[in-house]
């Protein structure tokens, strides 16, 4: 047998070559098994290249680390293998960019233990790019849902895109009101979690 990849070794044997049968198998979806016409449409198509683009991207920047790949602790094994299996049913090119930067940065942080690592693959796994590129803007600043300017912190209409966005990330665990604060109705403030700020130093390649 050939010798495994470094994606192979972390990743669980997932494919990384364009072999059409087992790649296909792997990122498919229940519903495409059952509907072979939608295996053969075009999202189809555009998700399968997505993937495989993916693969070989992680692949080489996993073969760059060197012998740090065989130093991860189970942690980082964890969070990089869910954030792959996340990617293979991604159909979304900025959600797949924000995971390949999380499983690179993965591969480098040594302040992870296995807790973190479940909670924050969950998050990853259920973010939309929409609530992820909305904590992205919002780093360092508080969220007030009052239509009246509150100095220092982010004013969103409860009522609006950015309240979806915000009332996501509440329930990700990853805003949550102020300690002492009145509740939704009072407008009170809410404030990112300590997970929302791992998510952020994952993600953000501002956030080093």
């Amino acid at each position: 047998m050939d010798k495994e990849t470094d994606l192979e070794k972390v990743a669980g044997s997932l494919p990384t070559t364009a072999a059409s049968t087992l790649l296909s198998a792997v990122i498919g979806t229940p519903i495409a098994a059952l509907l072979p016409v939608l295996a053969g449409s075009l999202a189809s198509g555009r998700h399968k290249k997505r993937v495989e683009k993916a693969l070989v991207e992680i692949e080489s920047n996993l073969k760059n680390l060197g012998d740090r790949i065989n130093d991860l602790s189970d942690a980082q094994f964890k969070l990089i293998n869910e954030a792959v299996v996340t990617i293979l049913h991604s159909p979304d090119d900025l959600k797949v960019d924000f995971l390949k930067e999380a499983i690179r940065k993965s591969c480098v942080t040594d302040r992870l233990n296995m807790h973190q690592a479940t909670l924050t693959s969950r998050a990853l796994r259920d973010i939309s790019v929409e609530e992820l590129t909305f904590l992205i803007e919002c780093q360092g600043k508080d969220i007030v849902f009052h239509e009246n300017k509150v100095d220092g912190c982010i004013n969103v209409k409860k009522i609006s895109l950015d309240g979806e966005r915000a009332t996501g990330l509440i329930s990700l665990g990853l805003l949550t009101k102020e300690q002492g604060e009145g509740t939704w109705d009072d407008h009170g403030k809410y404030v990112f979690t300590p997970l929302a700020k791992n998510i952020l130093e994952l993600v953000s390649t501002s956030v080093e």
